[in-house]
C-alpha cells in the first residue's frame, strides 16, 4: 500500500489517497477536517506503467464547516443549557458575567428604579482534539430590592445562574412559584447585618423553588437580623442549607428538603419555627448557637418516619 497527501487549494488541510499502485486495486480518500466554507477540488490519477497511459479525474468535495474560522456564535439567557457539537479545532470563549437585578422603585421613599450592574469579563481558548458535544449555560439577572421597596408581587420568575438569585431588603414583598435554582452564591438574601436595611420584614416566599445552589455547597435561604417575620410556604430545597442569624419570627413551613448537605444552621436571635415539613433520607445536620426558640413541629424524615427534631 502507498499514500500520497495533497494540499487542498483553499483553506487548510490535506486530501490523502491511499492505493495499492498496481492492478485495480481501489484508491481509498481522506481528508482532513474543513475550517471553512465547502470546496470542492479535482485530482488528476494516471498509470505510471504499462500501456496505454491510463489517466482518470477524481472530484473530491467536503461540505463547510459548521463553524468556520473567523465565525461568531452568541448565545443569550434561556433558563437551562444549551449544548453545541464542536469538531476539532481552536476556539476562543468570551464570557461576560451576568448584569445585576435591577433596584425596584419606592416613589413614596424617594428611591427611584435602576439597573443592575453589569457582571465582569473573562476570555480563553479551548482546544479540541476530536468532535466533542459542549454544554452552555448562560446566567440571568437576579432581582433586587432595596430598603424601603415594597409591596412587590413576583409570579413565576426564573433567576437562574446568577450569583444571587434574588436580594430582598424591602418590607411587604410576596414572591411566587419563582425559581432562584443554580445560583452561584446565595438563592435568596435578606441582608440586615449591617442595620442597612430596618425594613426587610414581613413579607413571604411562597412554593418557590432553592435548589444545587454554588454547585451543591452553597446557601439557598440566608436571612440575616431580619427581626419582623418572613414567612417561606410551600418551597422545595434540595442541595441548598439554610442560614438564619440574629432574626426572629422566622418560618419555614410545608417545605420539601431534597438530598445530601440541606445543612440548617441558626445563629441568636429570637423564635423560629420548622413545621410541616419533610427532610432528606438522611437527617440534616442543625447547628443553633445561642438560641433556645428554635421549634420543629410535625418535621418527619420522609424515608423512615423519624422525627426531625432540634
Amino acid at each position: 500500500m502507498a499514500t500520497k497527501n495533497i494540499a487542498w487549494n483553499t483553506g487548510s488541510g490535506n486530501i490523502t489517497l491511499t492505493y495499492q499502485g498496481q492492478g485495480d486495486g481501489p484508491v481509498t480518500v481522506e481528508s482532513d477536517e474543513n475550517d471553512g466554507a465547502a470546496r470542492s477540488q479535482v485530482i488528476t490519477i494516471e498509470t505510471t506503467k504499462g500501456s496505454p497511459v491510463v489517466t482518470r479525474n477524481l472530484t473530491v468535495s467536503q461540505a463547510a464547516c459548521p463553524f468556520p474560522v473567523g465565525d461568531v456564535r452568541n448565545y443569550a439567557y434561556t433558563g437551562g443549557f444549551q449544548s453545541v457539537e464542536l469538531p476539532a479545532g481552536r476556539y476562543k470563549l468570551q464570557c461576560w458575567g451576568a448584569q445585576g437585578g435591577s433596584n425596584a422603585a419606592a416613589s413614596s421613599y424617594g428611591i427611584t428604579a435602576q439597573a443592575g450592574g453589569k457582571g465582569g469579563y473573562s476570555e480563553g481558548v479551548l482546544t479540541l482534539t476530536s468532535k466533542t458535544t459542549v454544554r452552555i449555560y448562560v446566567g440571568g439577572a437576579g432581582i433586587n430590592i432595596s430598603y424601603w421597596s415594597e409591596f412587590h408581587k413576583f409570579t413565576n420568575v426564573r433567576c437562574y445562574g446568577c450569583y444571587y438569585g434574588c436580594v430582598n431588603n424591602g418590607g411587604n414583598n410576596m414572591f411566587v412559584n419563582c425559581d432562584f435554582s443554580g445560583c452561584n452564591g446565595v438563592a435568596f438574601l435578606i441582608d440586615n447585618s449591617q442595620g442597612q436595611s430596618p425594613n426587610n420584614s414581613h413579607g413571604s416566599v411562597i412554593g418557590c423553588v432553592f435548589n444545587h445552589t454554588a454547585s451543591n455547597t452553597g446557601v439557598g435561604i440566608k436571612v440575616l437580623n431580619c427581626n419582623n417575620g418572613f414567612v417561606f410556604d410551600g418551597c422545595q430545597i434540595f442541595f441548598s442549607k439554610i442560614q438564619i442569624e440574629d432574626s426572629a419570627g422566622i418560618e419555614v413551613v410545608s417545605t420539601n428538603f431534597g438530598q445530601s448537605n440541606c445543612d440548617i444552621i441558626i445563629k441568636n436571635g429570637g423564635v423560629i419555627l420548622f413545621a410541616n415539613n419533610l427532610h432528606q433520607d438522611t437527617p440534616p445536620s442543625i447547628s443553633i448557637t445561642n438560641n433556645n426558640k428554635v421549634h420543629f413541629v410535625n418535621c418527619y424524615n420522609r424515608a423512615n418516619g423519624n422525627i426531625i427534631s432540634a
